[in-house]
């Protein structure tokens, strides 16, 4: 049995196998018990999000807050939330019509800086930008010329301490509307301190990038990011110390184990006081199933629970990282 199985209190395998999600049993297999005899199966998910993807490669963002907000690319969003499923989530790469067709919608979006905008409207959002770019590159993109663009775009606009901020969330202002979304971008003040939900979305892209990951950019972005587990963000989106254990997979929010899976691939180890701190909490906070809390709760009840399952595979993953 592995090291990382005997130390939990629990051994969640079993449980994992008789999910029902023939997806996930296959992740399971592969990456916790390595067996690699299995073919990956074909999930039902991709059939429903590809029948849904438009001619140009978007899909559509159907709320009534497009009228609200006209200078924001709703269709980026919802482009944003089916690449990190069909890439994230189900591994597709840029072989399949669907993602190439995905991707250069998504590099239509990127300006002549080299970012990719259009979520906070005309203003910067190197967060995202870090996520799409990550979510480019797993896809096979890492070689083209424009990941290099939005590399540079992003080792540019970092702060003085080696982090990221959303520039909007720097300023004062007293509510935003679609004027403040569709106006000139605000350049951060550089002095400012970084935000470690934007650090650790950004800092993706270098994490999967095989050049970028090794440069001392990342190492010092990523020190960072593990020096603020479980502190209240320097801004008030998603401030609170609790957001570091609301748990998603694929990864979206910066968490405790999106920001262990990323430092692990920056060549952080167990050694590591602050990820020993991280993964202590892990093996400390599985429960009685032999799950973890997602501290999402509202939503079908099925789901929930495989999303909580879904969880657990990640968790795993991630200790199996550190724990060999």
């Amino acid at each position: 049995m592995s090291n990382w199985i005997k130390i939990l209190r629990i051994n969640p395998v079993k449980k994992l196998l008789s999910s029902g999600d023939d997806t996930l049993t296959f992740y399971v297999k592969r990456d916790l018990l390595d067996d690699f005899s299995c073919k990956k199966p074909h999930n039902k998910e991709i059939d429903r999000l590809i029948n849904k993807q438009q001619s140009n490669g978007s899909w559509i963002f159907k709320s009534s807050s497009i009228d609200k907000y006209p200078s924001i690319n709703h269709n980026l969003v919802e482009t944003f939330k089916s690449i990190r499923i069909l890439v994230g989530k189900y591994e597709m790469n840029k072989s399949y019509e669907a993602i190439s067709k995905c991707a250069e919608y998504i590099f239509s979006c990127q300006t002549k800086e080299g970012d990719i905008r259009g979520i906070l409207g005309t203003q910067y959002m190197p967060y995202y930008c870090g996520l799409f770019v990550e979510y480019l590159i797993r896809a096979g993109y890492e070689c083209d010329g424009r990941i290099e663009s939005a590399m540079k775009y992003l080792i540019l606009h970092r702060q003085n301490d080696g982090g990221w901020v959303v520039p909007l969330q720097t300023v004062k202002i007293n509510k935003l509307n679609d004027e403040t979304y569709g106006s000139d971008p605000i350049v951060a003040d550089k002095s400012l301190p970084s935000s470690h939900i934007a650090t650790g979305m950004t800092l993706r892209a270098f994490a999967v990038h095989s050049s970028y990951r090794n440069t001392d950019i990342a190492k010092k972005a990523g020190e960072l990011l593990k020096s603020r587990f479980f502190k209240p963000d320097k801004y008030n989106d998603r401030k609170a110390p609790e957001y570091w254990i609301k748990f998603q997979f694929p990864y979206w929010w910066t968490s405790l184990i999106s920001s262990l899976d990323c430092l692990y691939h920056l060549s952080f180890s167990i050694e590591d006081k602050d990820i020993k701190k991280g993964i202590e909490w892990l093996l400390i906070n599985q429960n009685e199933s032999g799950l973890w809390a997602t501290k999402y709760d509202k939503g079908d009840k099925n789901k929930l629970e495989l999303s909580q399952l879904w969880i657990c595979y990640s968790i795993c993953k991630v200790l199996k990282l550190f724990l060999k």
